[in-house]
């Protein structure tokens, strides 16, 4: 997870805009579906002060093929692997 700005310092009543971007590990062990998801706020100040979003992040299916043809040339009737 990455934000536009790690560290915003707001004035009281004051907002800004950040984003996040979250990028889930293209491998097998990244589920697809819908994920519940809490972003909390925090301030430094004053620690006690939070502010939470609670979230549905979608994963989309992830699929990757690879092939490898051995031996890599063959002759007509020659046996092969793929």
């Amino acid at each position: 997870i990455s934000a536009s700005a790690p560290v915003v310092h707001l004035a009281p009543g004051q907002q800004q805009e950040i984003t996040l971007t979250i990028s889930p590990p293209r491998s097998t062990q990244s589920r697809a579906g819908r994920h519940v998801l809490k972003i909390k706020v925090l301030s430094q100040a004053v620690p006690d002060q939070v502010a939470e979003a609670d979230c549905i992040l979608t994963v989309g299916v992830y699929d990757q093929f690879q092939s490898e043809l051995r031996p890599q040339r063959v002759e007509a009737g020659e046996p092969a692997r793929v």
